[in-house]
């Protein structure tokens, strides 16, 4: 009579999805993640790691198993998918030992499969969730006489594979944290074991004392459950500080450079006009800049678009819906540089002026922009409108500052210059405009694609409001 049973584990790891998968795929990898459970891990048959079919023979560690012992296993389903990927493997018995090394072997078992299910977790990239399940079926007599050897066998099973599951979860979540962290993985792993084994003397000689022998596996089980949960919430709380400290540099960066540009501005403003200035003209000061603060940047100061909009939805006439969907839709409305200047202050991105500029772009109101649309704005906008250098007339101005031989333009060089390009034809100013337009297209979607591809989002056609302010930060750095 077959007699099903089931063990289960499952618990969240500090690191992205693919991290994991990459490990699991391979399935012949076993021995680089867990060598204290699986000693040795090759493909018997002659196929890829990663493909349907190819058997796997591993060599156990103690006390999973008996020493040296044998385990074979097939995999038979491997999906990988967005948000979830999974293994399945099947158990192999075999009566006779390989060679000189003992064979896993149980003589009451009908099946047995195991699966690797990787998780995505939405609110964290950084993370995922991995759960391992197996299940058997043994074929167990069911009378009285034999019920001993039953349940002997189930409890033998059982214990094999929560040994085997867990001790594989532990071994897998220790080495993908080693790897993406390894100070503080050689932190935590020094003072955990120190303090565990200071415990374990403890604990030993008082039970030497009382003489109650039984009490020392029931207090060791218990104090190892409550050191693995301590140090787990020591490695995550570790893990969120080395996070925190990354930000913080990042934003150190960030201040820097915003304060090493506020202080060129201020020294290029307190040298006096830069354009149309004659080498024998004194210079003057410089009229004070006004500076538009962001709370009080008004709706309008985006475009007209919303505010017709808001016209056009109070005399009952077609919505932005409507408008969008026809083939007659203008494209989306340019933002002014002032706008943009005030989205990202500080290190930090406005959200509310964000979040107004997002919707702005976003007509048909699907939540997401579309990496073309991305790259077409920030083409058409200048650095955050600190500066508009036309024909590099500002550069040159920097370079001839800079040299104290030579002097700065002239007004006849400037009318050289100015009569120069009136000169030119229509059609080959209109050519140059667009070969540069086309190449600043061109390079802020590389620009836009490759910022996007470096952060843990899965990989879309479309840029949601997240990825916007992450493209607004890394544009001001």
């Amino acid at each position: 009579m077959p007699t099903s049973g089931e063990v289960y584990y499952a618990d969240t790891m500090l690191v992205a999805p693919h991290h994991v998968w990459a490990l699991l795929a391979r399935i012949d990898t076993g021995a680089e993640w867990a060598p204290d459970v699986i000693r040795c891990a090759l493909v018997e048959n002659n196929m890829y790691p990663t493909h349907e079919g190819c058997i796997r023979r591993s060599l156990l560690h103690s006390p999973i198993a008996v020493d040296g012992a044998v385990v074979r296993e097939r995999l038979t389903r491997s999906c990988q998918g967005q948000h979830q990927s999974s293994l399945t493997f099947e158990y192999l018995d075999s009566d006779v030992p390989a060679s000189h090394l003992p064979t896993l072997h149980f003589p009451l078992v009908l099946n047995w499969e195991t699966t690797w299910q990787v998780s995505a977790l939405p609110v964290d990239p950084n993370r995922c969730f991995v759960a391992v399940r197996s299940t058997y079926s043994i074929n167990t007599v069911g009378d009285l006489p034999h019920q001993a050897a039953d349940d002997a066998a189930v409890a033998e099973i059982t214990r094999f594979l929560y040994l085997w599951i867990t001790d594989l979860h532990k071994a897998l979540s220790n080495y993908v944290i080693s790897v993406a962290y390894p100070a503080v993985q050689a932190h935590l792993s020094i003072e955990h074991r120190m303090q565990y084994d200071r415990f374990e003397d403890a604990v030993v000689q008082l039970a030497a004392r009382s003489d109650v022998a039984s009490s020392v596996s029931t207090s060791l089980e218990v104090l190892l459950q409550t050191w693995v949960r301590e140090a787990k919430n020591s490695l995550e709380k570790d893990v969120l500080i080395h996070h925190l400290r990354q930000e913080v540099a990042s934003t150190r960066q960030v201040l820097e450079s915003l304060a090493s540009r506020t202080s060129a501005e201020n020294v290029a403003t307190s040298a006096g006009p830069e354009n149309h200035t004659a080498s024998h003209v004194p210079e003057q000061a410089a009229p004070p800049a006004v500076e538009a603060k962001a709370d009080d940047v008004a709706p309008q100061q985006l475009g007209t678009a919303a505010l017709a909009a808001q016209v056009l939805a109070a005399q009952g006439l077609p919505s932005d819906d409507d408008v969008a969907n026809s083939p007659y839709a203008p494209p989306p409305p340019r933002l002014e540089p002032i706008v943009l200047s005030k989205l990202v202050r500080e290190g930090r991105v406005h959200e509310e002026l964000a979040l107004r500029a997002f919707n702005q772009l976003d007509p048909k109101k699907s939540g997401s922009l579309s990496v073309d649309d991305v790259a077409i704005l920030l083409s058409t906008v200048e650095h955050f409108g600190l500066f508009e250098d036309k024909n590099g007339y500002l550069d040159r101005v920097a370079a001839l500052r800079k040299s104290s031989k030579q002097p700065l333009p002239t007004i006849t060089e400037e009318r050289r210059d100015a009569q120069a390009m009136e000169q030119l034809t229509p059609r080959r100013r209109q050519q140059e405009e667009d070969a540069q337009r086309s190449d600043t297209l061109r390079a802020m979607k590389s620009f836009v694609e490759r910022w996007i591809g470096k952060y843990n989002y899965r990989k879309t056609n479309n840029v949601s409001f997240d990825q916007f302010c992450l493209l607004l930060l890394q544009l001001s750095k």
